[in-house]
């Protein structure tokens, strides 16, 4: 029992540690957006209708496939609905899966170039592509008095949390509702130079399974 809540902290450490860096890197995108021209703020009108607003107007190359999949910000405006099928009850010491989302946002769109190991997805390198965060959300009820939901592997249908560097998702919980919200990262490349659609999210996933059990 020591031992694992020890680990537990241990975590919850870690997520608050990367969640400030990540405060911290959103203050200064914002610091350096502001400094740019007015015209970097205005959304772009891409061929499919949507409009989306860059967090900067430099263009980033991602040599590796492992920058771009690890340059996730998972810290940008969400409107949960909050609306779910995932009402458990979810009991403790019991493993549990499920599968697909409540919803999803996109966020902090940048313009970026890749290298070579872009081929294998059919994008052309050292081209320009309009990327972004996308964050797949799942709520969840909350658990019985003094019960946790805890990640569990495998995790290799889920994107990237702030808290790890592996596959895996992170939890939050809101007082607007109250619900816990499970939520995951991967990264979305939307468009191409000519603005149109190509809609791919890395890392590739047939579907979401969110593995977790309850601990006390």
């Amino acid at each position: 029992m020591v031992y694992r809540d020890r680990i537990r902290m241990l975590h919850v450490l870690k997520r608050k540690r990367n969640i400030a860096l990540e405060i911290l890197s959103a203050l200064v995108i914002l610091v350096i957006s502001q400094a740019c021209s007015k015209d970097d703020d205005l959304p772009l009108e891409m061929a499919d209708g949507n409009r989306i607003t860059l967090s900067n107007n430099e263009i980033v190359y991602y040599s590796n496939e492992s920058d771009f999949l690890h340059s996730y910000m998972s810290i940008f405006p969400c409107k949960y609905s909050f609306i779910s099928n995932n009402n458990g009850p979810y009991l403790q010491d019991e493993s549990y899966s499920i599968e697909g989302y409540d919803d999803r946002f996109i966020g902090y769109w940048e313009k970026a170039k890749f290298g070579d190991w872009i081929k294998k997805y059919g994008l052309e390198p050292n081209k320009v592509f309009y990327c972004a965060t996308i964050k797949y959300v799942s709520y969840m009820p909350i658990p019985l008095s003094g019960e946790e939901y805890i990640p569990v592997m495998p995790l290799d249908n889920m994107g990237y949390s702030p808290w790890t560097s592996n596959r895996s998702f992170d939890i939050d919980y809101s007082n607007q509702y109250p619900k816990y919200i499970f939520y995951t990262c991967f990264r979305y490349i939307g468009y191409n130079d000519k603005l149109a659609g190509v809609y791919i999210d890395l890392p590739l996933t047939n579907k979401l399974i969110w593995n977790f059990t309850v601990k006390k």
